[in-house]
């Protein structure tokens, strides 16, 4: 399971949980099983985490 942090809500139904644990941050968790599943839309997730790590 992989946990991506930012400030918004993403949409996808790879995530088997999206939690708002504060006013600021949604954490995402899809569930990778395999590196082929590491894609462009992960790759997306991981840019914009990033973006917003401060």
């Amino acid at each position: 399971m992989l946990s991506i942090a930012v400030p918004l809500e993403l949409t996808s139904d790879r995530f088997t949980e999206v939690v708002h644990p504060s006013a600021k941050v949604w954490i995402h968790h899809p569930e990778l099983q395999d590196p082929s599943e590491l894609d462009a839309e992960v790759v997306g997730w991981l840019t914009l985490a990033y973006a917003h790590a401060g």
